[in-house]
């Protein structure tokens, strides 16, 4: 990830993502490992921010230890629920994407028009009417940028 390697076990990954368990049970028609399992053969995951992927292992792997421990995983950062958010989102791992959906619900931090803009990018469909409804009702007008993101 933008030239650094990451070293992820991969049962972490296979645990929580039917892509990366399909992925690693690809049958491999060489004698040498396959990529991922040796630093000078990675996987290369294109186009994902080195900063998005730290902060979405840390919440996987707190997701995966809380699992086994069965108590509460150490508070992430706003920004990285979001990270594990995108791509949990884009790598089909339906039980972190549903536990960031949730934390992030309950976090004061995230504003209306955020939460509509991150509503609208991964198909959270129970954030889009609270969020227009609070939108359209509040007190004070619609500023420039909200006027311009809703159309």
């Amino acid at each position: 990830v933008e030239n650094r390697i990451f070293r992820v076990p991969r049962e972490l990954l296979e645990t929580y993502s039917n892509v990366y368990k399909d992925m690693f049970n690809l049958p491999i028609s060489s004698d040498e490992p396959p990529d991922g399992e040796r630093d000078g053969a990675p996987l290369i995951l294109e186009g994902i921010k080195k900063e998005d992927f730290r902060a979405f292992l840390s919440v996987l792997s707190s997701l995966h230890y809380e699992s086994l421990q069965r108590g509460e995983s150490k508070r992430a950062a706003f920004k990285d629920w979001i990270a594990a958010l995108r791509l949990s989102h884009m790598w089909d791992l339906e039980n972190v994407r549903k536990k960031a959906i949730d934390v992030l619900e309950g976090d004061a931090m995230l504003g209306m028009l955020q939460r509509l803009e991150l509503a609208n990018e991964f198909q959270i469909t129970t954030w889009i009417r609270p969020a227009y409804q609070y939108l359209l009702t509040r007190t004070e007008e619609l500023n420039v940028t909200e006027v311009s993101w809703m159309g």
